[in-house]
């Protein structure tokens, strides 16, 4: 299917029509396969070369297709081991061949061989525009629950009952009638006076993924990378907490037949995250080892800058990225929800300023790192520079 090609008038809108090869019918009532160009309720036979070149400016191919069975059952056995071995994308018998008597002019993408996993299927660019060995990507995940904390007590049950009994003895033997309203609270803080134990942990799914790129264009750039990754994941099971304090993510946010952000399925997250891992990216964010432990993705140390353990101290509490945006940036972030932009954002200014520190010398990463944790004791980590964190 492609926009009309015929169409000169460039005032007018460009419609659909389609050109389909019509091959021999079992009845044997077509002597050869022809090709046919519908154009709304005009059909007309057009030659093979004609149908195929996509030169036009005004013709952009959007292919439909179906195979028919019979003569094409050679097609669908060659299609299965083609699938084996290179993947879904390698079946279509439109080969790039036919694209390049003018339209693989228009793109370069279209003069290699694409799979599923190839940047311009999963991001719609070419890998060159996309940052590659030792660049910088800040990213922040957002995560929804999709099953319940299953948790209990184990109480000290056996002395709530020998101290029942205790004071059931004592009293009779002293003769006086107890007054067990005074006993009587000391069964249930005895009762739950013993370990909590969790039984299942809550789990969690990727809700939300943003990914900024931290290429610095110029040196006016301080305002942090722009992104190019913003994901909105579909769940491939029922969500029984939206977490929104903690993602900013809503009831219908992630549900295809009312949300207002494009959603796409997790496997194509996936695609695009791997994508950046193995061209040796630099990821930058907050508390990325237990993010990248829940969406199960195994990204080298040497390519991972959290700024949880950058600004941090040996055998020290882990400082919250609102605390640090007050105190090192000066900027109040997180009012009402999380926005995985901002805090991606965020957390690549974060590392900016701590590579600044590093040139001037550890000794002035020290100095920070001290006086932030010095800040957080006397503020009992409420406030920095003016800033409400909590």
């Amino acid at each position: 299917m492609t926009s009309n090609p015929e169409e000169k008038d460039q005032e007018r809108e460009a419609h659909v029509v389609s050109h389909l090869c019509i091959s021999q019918s079992d009845e044997g009532q077509m002597e050869k396969s022809e090709w046919f160009l519908f154009n709304d309720f005009s059909v007309s036979v057009v030659d093979e070369g004609f149908a195929q070149v996509t030169k036009f400016t005004s013709k952009t191919p959007c292919i439909l297709q179906y195979v028919s069975t019979g003569k094409w059952i050679d097609f669908w056995t060659r299609a299965k081991i083609e699938i084996a071995t290179a993947g879904p994308a390698s079946i279509s018998p439109f080969k790039g061949k036919i694209f390049e008597k003018g339209g693989a002019r228009r793109s370069g993408m279209l003069k290699k061989k694409l799979s599923v996993a190839s940047p311009e299927v999963i991001f719609g660019r070419s890998s060159s525009s996309l940052p590659g060995l030792n660049d910088i990507v800040a990213i922040d995940c957002e995560f929804v629950a999709l099953s319940e904390e299953v948790a209990e007590y184990v109480g000290k049950w056996g002395v709530t009952v020998f101290l029942f009994f205790f004071v059931c003895f004592v009293s009779s033997h002293l003769h006086f009638a107890p007054n067990y309203s005074h006993s009587l609270p000391l069964f249930p803080r005895y009762a739950f006076d013993g370990r909590r134990v969790v039984r299942e942990p809550m789990r969690l799914g990727l809700g939300r993924v943003s990914v900024l790129d931290g290429r610095m264009r110029n040196s006016k750039d301080h305002l942090g990378g722009k992104h190019f990754i913003d994901d909105y994941i579909i769940s491939p099971e029922p969500i029984v907490d939206f977490l929104t304090r903690f993602s900013g993510l809503h009831i219908g946010d992630l549900d295809p037949s009312i949300s207002p952000h494009h959603l796409i399925p997790l496997k194509i997250v996936y695609l695009k995250l791997r994508h950046l891992v193995d061209s040796g990216c630099i990821f930058v964010g907050h508390g990325l080892t237990t993010d990248f432990r829940i969406i199960n993705l195994f990204v080298p140390p040497a390519q991972v800058k959290d700024t949880v353990e950058l600004y941090r101290l040996p055998g020290q509490r882990k400082i919250s990225l609102r605390f640090l945006a007050a105190y090192v940036l000066q900027k109040g972030i997180q009012g009402d929800t999380h926005d995985s932009i901002e805090d991606a954002r965020i957390a690549l200014l974060l590392y900016r300023k701590y590579l600044e520190l590093e040139r001037q010398g550890k000794e002035h990463v020290s100095r920070m790192i001290h006086a932030i944790y010095e800040c957080g004791r006397k503020t009992k980590w409420k406030s920095a520079n003016g800033i409400t964190v909590s």
